[in-house]
């Protein structure tokens, strides 16, 4: 392998990305591929993953709860 520890993460990313439904790497400008992945970040992955915080639920399911059942 060739390059810094830092580059790493660079050389995974667009694998991973694809792997979790974002179109890559079909887009004709990097600002139309920032925006893909904010609405994909913001849309799906931080609503709908589970999250340890929250007893591995979704903020959706979690938010669903009555008050008082679990706090973060």
């Amino acid at each position: 392998m060739t390059g810094s520890r830092a580059a790493i993460p660079l050389v995974r990313t667009p694998d991973t990305i694809n792997s979790k439904g974002v179109p890559y790497p079909h887009f004709a400008t990097h600002d139309d591929a920032r925006q893909a992945l904010f609405t994909w970040i913001e849309g799906w992955y931080n609503s709908h993953r589970l999250h340890g915080a929250l007893g591995y639920r979704s903020p959706q399911e979690f938010e669903k709860l009555p008050v008082g059942v679990m706090t973060p």
